[in-house]
């Protein structure tokens, strides 16, 4: 479920997984640049032994053999073809990780900010949007009691009366209710 401020209504649970999933793929995305990171030090030292090798060869040979002197220049071309390729891949994967960053940090902010005040957090909360909220006090009070059609209530002054309980939290430029 993507959590944003256009739910009507939020379980903070739901909020709890989406954070878990969203810094699961930071970390992944780690992982992920760690491993390119390995690989191009493992290429730069392919190089580095090409590069002895080359010249440990041409000196004790003392020819131009330039078959050989092409062979080595189209490896180390190959490798640091490689190389240019994982520092590529290490690009996406970290402008990808900054999207992902950018997307947890104010749902964490707004998480936070809803922990501290409902101390059930963690087992169950609802975030109502403020323009959900008549609706929402209209089911919680039909749920509380039956209430027949013939009754007419005054749904917006019953979800003010409401309100005292729950405390207000902004969340991308949305107010949400929380208890």
């Amino acid at each position: 479920m993507s959590i944003n401020s256009s739910n009507d209504i939020i379980d903070s649970r739901d909020i709890i997984s989406e954070i878990d999933d969203l810094e699961s793929a930071i970390s992944d995305f780690n992982d992920d640049i760690t491993t390119a990171e390995e690989e191009i030090d493992d290429l730069d030292s392919q190089i580095e032994l090409l590069d002895d090798e080359t010249e440990l060869k041409f000196l004790i040979e003392a020819t131009d053999d330039k078959k050989e002197q092409a062979k080595f220049e189209s490896k180390i071309k190959n490798i640091q073809d490689a190389i240019i390729e994982y520092n590529d891949q290490i690009a996406r994967i970290t402008s990808e990780r900054n999207e992902v960053m950018e997307e947890l940090k104010p749902l964490k902010e707004f998480a936070d900010e809803c922990e501290s005040y409902a101390p059930d957090w963690n087992s169950g909360v609802v975030l109502i949007s403020e323009d959900h909220f008549t609706e929402y006090a209209k089911d919680l009070c039909e749920e509380v009691e039956n209430v027949p059609d013939y009754i007419v209530i005054d749904w917006e002054e019953t979800a003010e009366n409401l309100k005292i309980d729950y405390t207000t939290i902004e969340f991308e430029g949305f107010s949400f209710y929380v208890r």
